[in-house]
């Protein structure tokens, strides 16, 4: 299938139990069904693509007969038929294999990474979207969102050259399947690489400099001004003072299933803490709100948490660093005064912290014990 195919799932980050509720009674069965059709037209487009433009030219009908194959010629309409007869042939010795065309193969390979990315993007995002019974409108709008996005980012991603070795050493009838091993390859290949590497830069001073002075400087852009007004510099407390420290944080006591996790009141305190940079859910995401503040200091269940925050625990216990911050649960979301005292030092709290957990893509971080010490 050509690259950029991707169905859209809203990944909920609330109750675990309605997140696995709503994607395998939901998501699932409409990606399932999306994915159906395109599969078949994608196989279709490559069959398209090498009958139009094949790669090697192909042999004439006289060329069967000084062989010997005239049944067998008979009935070589179908195409994979018509491969497995050329390979017995070339086998035997009695066919020499034609040299590549390169340049049917690379127009294949302009074509199927435009008008192929093109349309199975938007084929894609049309599917999931009219399963979901989105207005038009809304169709349109990711439509055009995303679809130009799609086919530039193609090519900074692996899958050109994966085409373009399909379509010089791969048959037709095994190309999807062909690339979706090499996905599923790259995908594992670049996750352990990542996961190897994120942890180590992270590790060096220069780096944490960086995203220090990087955060600092954000968040002072941001909250220069705020409704025209400007906002006193005195309110953006420095990196290095206990101000910039959270006034609460997430406590981890226990390990697996003996997991326990309690808001505290953390102002002032000197202990290394772990800070949680992400996007944020749907409506139902778990949060600190004025009602549920005295549950939250009373304690949690981890397996309430989100998937994200729950990554954010485990990584807190490799790390053997028992407090853990994530602005939902430790700022009183529907609590004006509260954000207006927290918001501001958010840059300092993100800088102090001993490590920020950024969930740069919406997929599932690795537990702890995949990712190496510190």
């Amino acid at each position: 299938m050509p690259a950029g195919v991707h169905f859209p799932m809203d990944d909920s980050d609330g109750d675990s139990t309605t997140s696995n509720y709503t994607f395998y009674l939901k998501h699932l069965p409409r990606g399932t069904l999306a994915a159906v059709p395109l599969v078949v037209l994608a196989y279709k487009w490559q069959c398209w693509l090498e009958r139009t433009f094949p790669g090697r030219p192909r042999g004439k009908p006289d060329l069967f007969k000084q062989a010997g194959e005239k049944k067998e010629l008979a009935i070589s309409d179908d195409e994979q038929l018509e491969e497995e007869i050329m390979r017995k042939l070339i086998a035997k010795g009695k066919v020499r294999r034609s040299s590549i065309s390169w340049c049917n193969t690379l127009f294949k390979w302009l074509l199927d990474n435009t008008i192929g990315v093109l349309f199975f993007a938007s084929g894609g995002i049309v599917l999931s979207k009219a399963m979901e019974l989105q207005a038009p409108s809304h169709i349109w709008a990711h439509l055009k969102s995303d679809v130009p996005v799609t086919l530039l980012g193609n090519f900074f991603t692996p899958d050109p050259l994966r085409s373009l070795v399909g379509f010089v050493v791969v048959p037709v009838q095994y190309r999807l399947p062909f690339a979706a091993g090499a996905d599923l390859l790259t995908t594992v290949f670049v996750g352990a690489f990542l996961h190897a590497f994120i942890p180590w830069a992270m590790s060096k001073q220069i780096v944490q400099d960086v995203m220090r002075n990087a955060t600092q400087a954000a968040w002072s852009a941001q909250n220069a001004t705020k409704n025209g007004t400007v906002v006193d510099e005195s309110r953006l407390n420095g990196l290095d003072g206990k101000s910039s420290r959270p006034t609460r944080l997430i406590f981890i006591d226990g390990a697996g299933e003996y997991t326990k996790l309690r808001l505290t009141e953390a102002y002032g305190s000197d202990a290394p803490y772990v800070s949680l940079s992400y996007c944020w859910g749907g409506a139902d995401q778990f949060k600190t709100t004025r009602e549920s503040h005295a549950q939250r200091l009373n304690g949690f269940r981890l397996e309430h948490l989100p998937k994200t925050y729950r990554d954010a625990v485990f990584i807190c216990q490799e790390l053997n660093i028992e407090y853990l911050w994530i602005d939902a649960l430790c700022i009183i979301q529907d609590d004006q005064s509260d954000w207006e005292q927290e918001v501001p030092r958010m840059g300092g709290i993100y800088g102090n912290a001993y490590l920020v957990v950024a969930v740069i893509w919406r997929v599932p971080l690795p537990r702890a014990s995949s990712l190496p010490g510190p």
